[in-house]
């Protein structure tokens, strides 16, 4: 089994971010899309599992009131929220087919 240091986590979203700010000056991100299909991390392996319905702006609400309120703690559900935002910056920036974040109403 693999494995990754928490250490290594951190250079690579520094990497990330560096990408971003300095290599291609990119200081923020229009999210232009809010629904996008969804697996919770706990029915991944399960192919029979349908996708959910997920919303970047109910990701990007609930990250805000983190970094709004320094007594909240992140939870396992902002990684999910995080992860979102991430695969959206992801898709904007270099799309590679089919769009995962797509208009679902």
């Amino acid at each position: 089994m693999k494995t990754i240091k928490t250490e290594e986590l951190k250079e690579l979203f520094k990497m990330v971010i560096n990408q971003l700010e300095v290599l291609e000056d990119i200081k923020e991100i229009k999210i232009d899309r809010d629904m996008y299909r969804f697996i919770p991390t706990d029915k991944w392996e399960s192919f029979e599992q349908e996708p959910l319905i997920g919303s970047l702006e109910d990701d990007l609400e609930g990250l805000q009131k983190i970094l709004n309120d320094t007594d909240r703690a992140i939870s396992y559900v902002d990684f999910d929220r995080i992860a979102s935002i991430l695969h959206f910056i992801s898709e904007k920036l270099c799309s590679v087919g089919d769009k995962p974040f797509e208009n679902i109403n």
